[in-house]
């Protein structure tokens, strides 16, 4: 857990940077780490990342609410009505200190009320 790679993504066969973030017995869950997507990906679809891979920063960062760890799997209705209440929204993401494993930053996230 925790082991940075290279996966090939399964929707366009090409090849991301990724963490591998869960093990199961013929597939390992990953997260793209310059996208913020996740999927399982086959262990004969992951390879050692060379190590100039490494030396960029990750694009995407992956965030859950405070207090919200066990969300997956996430339904998609809810993911739909997080979406549509959130959709064109003023937010202000306050990043919060680490409240457990290193792989995901936790959040709160704020709606921004505008007083008229």
């Amino acid at each position: 857990l925790g082991t940075a790679c290279i996966a090939r993504y399964s929707e366009d066969g090409q090849f991301y940077r990724a963490l591998i973030t869960g093990v199961q017995t013929t597939a390992c869950k990953v997260v793209y780490i310059d996208y913020g997507n996740a999927e399982l990906v086959k262990y004969s679809d992951l390879y050692e990342i060379p190590d100039e891979f490494l030396e960029a920063k990750a694009f995407a960062i992956r965030f859950t609410l405070s207090g919200h760890k066990d969300l997956e799997p996430i339904d998609e209705s809810l993911k739909k009505a997080f979406k549509d209440l959130m959709m064109y929204k003023n937010c202000q993401l306050k990043v919060m200190p680490l409240e457990g494993p290193p792989l995901v930053q936790y959040c709160e996230l704020y709606l921004q009320v505008s007083l008229c």
